[in-house]
């Protein structure tokens, strides 16, 4: 009970000196380049499987002046990418990756911020290929987000980041004509994202 009444004061104690800070808003689309790769574990062999795809995303920054330099809030990021299997086109790879968390700014002059995001990770991917047959798994992690966005003191605003998205599961789904089998295989999914995007300033 001492525990949970300390993180309320202190969940008070934030909130009202965040009250009297600056807040700065914004809400992104970016494009770019993902690379995923997978391994896989299922008791008899290990293997793993990588795809180059075209990647779509939006993100939101919450975030309060502490001093000119710095800033603190949260983010919430949405990315989804597809393409086709390496060394296989005739597999088609969608993959979507959630990450929210703490993040950080850093007001470099007036017209330059850099951003940086880390926290937890929903994701997911499939394959899919000929005679209606995929397979997909969901699973959870951690992830990070590093931007950098150019004319931050306007409305609308140029941005460039990098993340990285990793995260596990112990099950895949088979379908096969529409019929799913859902068997214990151990994942491990990273996902490496270059983009770049405009950024609106609220």
């Amino acid at each position: 009970m001492k525990r949970l009444f300390s993180v309320f004061c202190l969940a008070i104690l934030l909130s009202s000196g965040l009250a009297y800070a600056e807040y700065d808003g914004d809400l992104q689309f970016n494009t770019g380049y993902a690379h995923l790769s997978v391994s896989r574990d299922d008791r008899k062999v290990d293997n793993s499987e990588s795809s180059d795809n075209f990647s779509l995303g939006f993100t939101n920054h919450n975030l309060w002046s502490i001093t000119d330099l710095i800033s603190v809030g949260f983010m919430e990021k949405l990315d989804f990418s597809f393409g086709d299997l390496t060394g296989d086109e005739d597999v088609f790879c969608f993959e979507i990756g959630v990450l929210c968390g703490p993040s950080l700014g850093f007001n470099i002059t007036q017209n330059i911020s850099v951003i940086l995001g880390a926290g937890f990770v929903v994701g997911g991917a499939s394959f899919s290929g000929e005679e209606d047959s995929a397979v997909d798994w969901v699973g959870f992690g951690g992830g990070t987000d590093l931007q950098v966005k150019f004319l931050a003191s306007k409305f609308v605003s140029p941005v460039i980041g990098f993340s990285w998205l990793h995260f596990s599961s112990d099950e895949l789904t088979l379908t096969i004509s529409e019929h799913s089998y859902d068997f214990a295989v151990d994942t491990t999914t990273n996902v490496f994202r270059a983009y770049a995007g405009v950024s609106l300033n609220f």
